[in-house]
């Protein structure tokens, strides 16, 4: 992946990834990000859209990331969208860097998933103190929603929520096959 390939974060918020993109001399750097508030906070090249119906031509990008995304879609056909349009806008042998929350074991969580399931229908799902609902995931339900890329790395990690709750999240490479 050298400086002059098309780069693309989908979920862009702030900008945070594309700065980081840009301070190491990646040249062309866009965010996809559907939430008019952070657009008008983000200076950088960004496009008003959604992940699962990417507003880009096939094979445009040689690597994509998604940050954190994947929690923000609930339902199963919604997570399989995004990632069959992630694998269409990225180049063959293209790179997606993907990270997300696991399912967590403490009781904490085990408690909202539980109350989630029973609102949602599915396990994982779960609405925050502060009101937002998110969905962690299962490690094989990952790896089936990525069966169109060739898993690189996959580390699983400690990380805080932004409730300020411990969770397990992974941190995926992979290339479009």
């Amino acid at each position: 992946m050298g400086p002059g390939e098309l780069l693309l974060d989908i979920g862009s918020g702030y900008g945070r990834v594309l700065a980081y993109l840009r301070e190491r001399d990646f040249k062309h750097v866009f965010g996809l990000e559907s939430d008019f508030r952070y657009l008008e906070k983000n200076p950088l090249s960004v496009v008003c859209g959604r992940g699962e119906q990417a507003p880009f031509k096939d094979e445009s990008f040689g690597a994509i990331f998604s940050i954190g995304v994947l929690s923000y879609f609930l339902e199963d056909s919604k997570r399989t969208q995004l990632l069959n349009e992630i694998h269409r806008i990225l180049k063959s042998q293209g790179l997606l860097f993907l990270s997300c929350f696991l399912i967590s074991g403490d009781e904490y969580h085990q408690n909202k998933y539980r109350e989630g399931q029973k609102e949602y229908g599915t396990y994982g799902i779960f609405e925050s103190d502060s009101g937002g609902i998110f969905r962690h995931s299962d490690e094989d339900e990952l790896r089936a929603l990525l069966n169109n890329f060739h898993i690189l790395s996959w580390k699983i990690r400690p990380f805080t929520t932004m409730n300020k709750r411990k969770a397990s999240g992974v941190i995926i490479e992979a290339q479009k096959h």
